[in-house]
């Protein structure tokens, strides 16, 4: 099946989950909603297909309730998504079927979610050995590792070796307050003129 896009990107969102966010420190887990957020924000922008991907759940009734809420509530209403699970760290060959499948763009493909130096990053070292023309984006400050201090350090980046894998920094999230209230963390974003509404109230977490 073939469709025309307005762009040549999909945008994959991996693992954004409670079940793998609650191993974030509070700080780490606001920044990375908000530029998930973001880049969910962006994509639907420019037109570009999403696809939200995770583990299954078999303790949840909902196939897609283990999901974060405010990836769903984003995407709620906007036509070019799709979800999809897989059974293992990569999840490359998963994402690149549901291309196939809804007739998505696999040109240029961005990744964003859970965990940098897991399934991120064997993801994107799958799909850029699947897809050796194509373009293959981490979009690094809308991803975390399981240990902060892990991307902090070249090495790190440096496992990301197939040659059309690239790093790139997502839209920037600004926190103005590192409070808690009742265990909500509040923020602000660089982008406030045009997203306030989305970002100045609060993300429970």
């Amino acid at each position: 099946m073939t469709r025309r896009f307005r762009t040549e990107t999909t945008l994959a969102v991996i693992d954004m989950a409670p079940a793998h966010s609650r191993y974030l420190p509070l700080n780490a887990k606001a920044m990375l909603f908000s530029n998930v957020l973001m880049q969910i924000k962006q994509a639907i922008v420019e037109g570009q297909p999403v696809i939200v991907q995770d583990f299954p759940d078999s303790s949840v009734a909902d196939e897609l309730s283990c999901t974060h809420d405010f990836v769903m509530n984003a995407l709620s209403g906007y036509a070019d998504k799709c979800f999809i699970k897989k059974h293992q760290n990569d999840g490359s060959q998963e994402i690149l079927e549901a291309c196939r499948d809804q007739g998505y763009p696999t040109k240029h493909i961005q990744l964003c979610g859970l965990f940098t130096n897991r399934c991120i990053r064997d993801t994107a070292v799958g799909l850029a050995k699947q897809q050796p023309d194509g373009i293959i984006e981490v979009m690094r400050t809308a991803c975390a590792s399981t240990d902060p201090a892990d991307e902090l350090r070249q090495c790190f980046w440096n496992r990301f070796s197939e040659t059309n894998i690239t790093i790139t920094p997502a839209p920037t999230i600004i926190p103005w307050s590192a409070h808690q209230d009742d265990e909500q963390l509040y923020f602000s974003v660089k982008a406030r003129d045009h997203m306030r509404r989305d970002y100045d109230a609060y993300i429970a977490l």
